[in-house]
């Protein structure tokens, strides 16, 4: 049996995923996993997909929060292991290039009258 990484830690969700987020959040509380739908100092993971939620990404910056992606998630989800360095603290790199893709897709979408 597949060990429970999840077990007792909080989790937050943003953006879009392969399945619903219903699903993935079902996922994860079958291993013991709290999802709630903010990032406090208590959150142990912030778990990202597609478009993921500027808000969310800067406060777990800002705290120093571990971060997945979907892909890392679901592969400890089934058991697997992940490289060390793949889930740590946030590095700057890959909070400022998520952060960039989100600023990205507002100045695609948003009016440019308000930029």
């Amino acid at each position: 049996m597949a060990a429970m990484v999840f077990e007792g830690k909080a989790i937050v969700l943003t953006g879009r995923f392969t399945t619903s987020q219903a699903d993935l959040q079902q996922e994860l509380e079958a291993q013991g996993a709290e999802v709630t739908n903010y990032v406090s100092s208590r959150t142990d993971f912030l778990v990202t997909g597609a478009r993921a939620g500027q808000e969310k990404l800067e406060r777990a910056k800002s705290l120093g929060i571990n971060l997945l992606n979907e892909d890392e998630a679901r592969a400890l989800l089934r058991g697997e292991q992940l490289e060390v360095d793949r889930v740590g603290r946030l590095g700057e790199s890959s909070v400022d290039e998520l952060l960039g893709q989100a600023r990205g897709l507002l100045d695609r979408t948003m009016c440019p009258a308000l930029w």
